[in-house]
């Protein structure tokens, strides 16, 4: 049971974040920061392969995610609050996978009435999330080939 903990209190943590408008704001605000995108990134460029493994089942569940649809918001949700519970570290990667699951969470908790931000931040990710596809494609390549 002492092993859920972490997951339990991200979830939490993660939960709160979906319901403050302020800390929602946040999380828009750092998946729409350029900077912090290219050093995730390059945090994936250097991550070992249990960790690219997990993230990248984690990102699967979210570039499977059709708005609307709960569920699938949930599944993206809890893969990343999963991902980032094992493997944050304060890295970019960490705060793009907390905001990514913040906004998850928003599209879940208000899925019929998403903001114009939100509904533009997720457009937005929908072109981010293939990229960072392609930097753990990269990675997984780059392990294979030692």
């Amino acid at each position: 049971m002492n092993r859920f903990r972490p997951l339990l209190a991200s979830t939490i943590a993660l939960v709160c974040l979906g319901a403050s408008f302020a800390a929602r704001a946040d999380a828009l605000a750092t998946l729409n920061d350029a900077e912090l995108f290219k050093n995730a990134q390059k945090d994936i460029a250097s991550a070992k392969l249990p960790e690219l493994e997990a993230l990248n089942i984690a990102l699967a569940d979210c570039a499977a995610a059709t708005l609307g649809q709960r569920a699938q918001h949930y599944d993206c949700e809890r893969g990343l609050n999963a991902w980032w519970t094992r493997w944050a570290h304060g890295r970019p990667i960490d705060s793009y996978v907390a905001a990514m699951a913040g906004l998850f969470n928003g599209f879940d908790n208000m899925g019929a009435n998403p903001t114009e931000a939100m509904s533009n931040t997720y457009r937005k990710l929908t072109v981010d999330l293939v990229a960072l596809q392609h930097s753990l494609n990269d990675r997984f390549r780059q392990l294979d080939s030692r």
